[in-house]
């Protein structure tokens, strides 16, 4: 008899991009667009693309507007 697959947690996909905070905020810092890191990192996370942007705008401070 096989097992039925898994299902992830709730709250993996979070922890996921979490363990990879540094490495996309340089990312972000250095100018790469959102889209570009997600094609990067979203697979390994296992999140939407949406739901990455969201954590994105919520844990990746911006860069400051120069004056």
């Amino acid at each position: 008899m096989a097992d039925a697959p898994k299902t992830p947690s709730r709250g993996a996909g979070r922890v996921a991009f979490l363990a990879r905070l540094d490495s996309i905020r340089k990312m972000v810092e250095a100018g790469y667009p959102v889209v570009l890191i997600y094609e990067q990192h979203g697979e390994e996370m296992g999140i939407s693309y949406s739901q990455f942007a969201r954590y994105v705008a919520r844990y990746v401070q911006p860069p400051a507007p120069r004056a």
